[in-house]
């Protein structure tokens, strides 16, 4: 809400602005019918309008002109993908045809990472999650998502891009239906946090990662839950035995991404 002296302002400066448009509208419209006269009175009033709203209001023209640069540095973080890649595009047509070369090849990486088994304690690790996280952060949000929503796709057309082997939609009704899900919304997160430079800072990097887990987890447990049973050990099953593999996984992407973006930024010097 304004104060009343401010309102008793606007009004005061509108009324004014209002006098004078029409006086030179008139006077315009007297000397002579040209259309382009009119319109330059017109712009002429705009202007009026603006320059009594800077008068009146200083500090909010001030702040909005602060809001709007912060938005720019919020978003000028590219992706790593997007710097060394998609950023030297000379055409926008050369700018999709790399971005599809680089969904194709993402989701290749993941149905390969998909079959890797690592044996640890208590259970093997995949990297199937590593590579979901990877290409979140270094694709950024909008490619990220597109490649993993390409890479189940193809898992869903039957392509045996999935853990063992697997594909089909048989693979989207059985328990680990809602892990895949959650690829989708982790790789989307970490491609956001990493547009904000999230990617660039070893602590920043392990939160994203926390809540890219979080995200993937989220509805893996849901699903898992109601197709077995919430009677059954849920966490036992499908939490528990993999958080040392993930943290582990969470360690790697750590060092890794910050230690490139150092790198890369030597070789922009």
């Amino acid at each position: 809400m304004l104060p009343p002296a401010s309102v008793q302002w606007v009004g005061k400066g509108m009324i004014f602005c209002a006098i004078n448009s029409f006086n030179r509208f008139a006077t315009a419209i007297k000397k002579t019918d040209s259309l382009f006269n009119v319109l330059l009175i017109v712009l002429s009033n705009m202007k009026c309008m603006l320059e009594e709203n800077e008068t009146l209001f200083p500090k909010t023209s001030q702040r909005k002109r602060s809001t709007m640069k912060m938005q720019s540095q919020v978003l000028n973080y590219p992706s790593l993908f997007e710097t060394l890649v998609l950023g030297k595009s000379d055409s926008n047509t050369q700018r999709t045809i790399r971005c599809g070369i680089l969904a194709l090849a993402g989701s290749t990486l993941i149905a390969l990472c998909a079959q890797i088994a690592v044996p640890f304690f208590p259970v093997p690790i995949t990297l199937q999650t590593f590579a979901v996280f990877l290409i979140g952060l270094t694709y950024g949000w909008r490619l990220g998502g597109i490649t993993v929503a390409l890479y189940l796709l193809e898992g869903a057309l039957g392509l045996p891009v999935f853990s063992g082997g697997k594909g089909g939609m048989i693979v989207f009704m059985g328990p680990t239906a809602g892990y895949l899900a959650g690829f989708l919304f982790a790789a989307t997160a970490c491609g956001w946090f990493a547009e904000r430079g999230f990617d660039r800072s070893y602590s920043k990097l392990f939160a994203a990662l926390l809540v890219g887990n979080i995200l993937l987890y989220a509805p893996g447990l849901l699903w898992l839950g109601n197709l077995i049973g919430w009677d059954k050990p849920v966490l036992e099953l499908g939490l528990y035995p993999f958080i040392l593999g993930d943290l582990l996984k969470i360690a790697l992407a750590v060092l890794l991404l910050p230690t490139t973006w150092k790198y890369v930024n030597r070789l922009k010097q």
